[in-house]
């Protein structure tokens, strides 16, 4: 899947503000939520796929990012002084199968290839 990204839009004229492009975001069904730090700049924070993401909210450039894998990204992110929180689901087995397991599973013929 390809095509990920965040849009701000005017509430009073519904025009495009930014939009930013999530190349690393191919699934996720997050709400994100608006952090807005003792320090600096309010930041959107976003679940994705593997990581958890903050851009600037005003421009929707990205200001950090933290790898982690949440399976979907269905979790909404919990801000709190200078932490955010998030509870999403997460495995140490690999989402979709490895090669040598699928080869195993499907390669009747040992080939080495799976059609």
């Amino acid at each position: 899947m390809s095509g990920s990204y965040i849009l701000a839009v005017d509430v009073k004229t519904g025009r495009q503000r930014w939009k930013t492009a999530r190349p690393a975001a191919t699934v996720g069904f997050a709400t994100p939520i608006v952090y807005r730090p003792a320090q600096g700049p309010a930041h959107l924070v976003v679940l994705g796929t593997t990581r958890l993401d903050g851009y600037q909210l005003a421009i929707g450039e990205p200001r950090w990012w933290i790898p982690l894998g949440s399976m979907g990204g269905a979790g909404t992110p919990v801000a709190t002084a200078d932490t955010v929180l998030i509870s999403t689901l997460n495995t140490n087995e690999p989402w979709m199968t490895t090669f040598d397991a699928a080869l195993k599973q499907y390669d009747k013929d040992h080939d080495g290839r799976i059609s």
